[in-house]
């Protein structure tokens, strides 16, 4: 199954950035100090998510929430690779458990995009009583991180640019 994204960030660079991309080609997308900073600015989205967690869910206001096991801040992180696709270079920052988009996008009529269930519906707890919900609110932290994280980013992808330009200026 084809891996669904969920942000993409797209870097204008202006005339520069186009010139540099016709005069290296290919060559600049496989650069190291590229590909590096990428993946720094990908595992520092993932720290950020995992702070956010921290302040929203597992630190949060709500007393009587269900006890936390810890397990989606311990699988939320930036890859520490990188893949060159179509010209393009991408990382990843998951939140690998089955619930995170729930948790993410929230569900039932409180769902992000209107996308969730319109109805109430019942389900049975683990303690075998059973309860009738709506849905659960939104509590975005892989959004939020990237907002907070884009400006750096930018400058780390700017920086692998820089470097790349200055160890190949001499050898066109």
């Amino acid at each position: 199954m084809p891996e669904k994204r969920m942000f993409r960030i797209e870097i204008e660079g202006g005339p520069e950035l186009e010139a540099a991309f016709k005069r290296y080609g290919t060559k600049i997308l496989s650069s190291q100090e590229l590909i590096d900073s990428v993946v720094k600015s990908g595992i520092e989205i993932g720290n950020e998510a995992k702070v956010i967690l921290n302040d929203k869910i597992y630190n949060g206001s709500d007393p009587g929430a269900w006890r936390r096991s810890g397990l989606l801040r311990a699988r939320t992180k930036g890859d520490d690779k990188a893949r060159i696709e179509t010209g393009m270079i991408i990382t990843s920052v998951r939140a690998r458990t089955k619930y995170a988009k729930y948790i993410e996008k929230g569900t039932g009529i409180f769902a992000t995009g209107g996308q969730g269930r319109k109805t109430p519906w019942v389900y049975k707890t683990n303690k075998g009583f059973f309860l009738t919900t709506r849905g659960a609110r939104a509590r975005p932290f892989l959004r939020p991180a990237l907002n907070r994280k884009s400006k750096p980013s930018i400058r780390n992808i700017n920086r692998g640019l820089l470097k790349f330009l200055a160890n190949n200026a001499s050898k066109v």
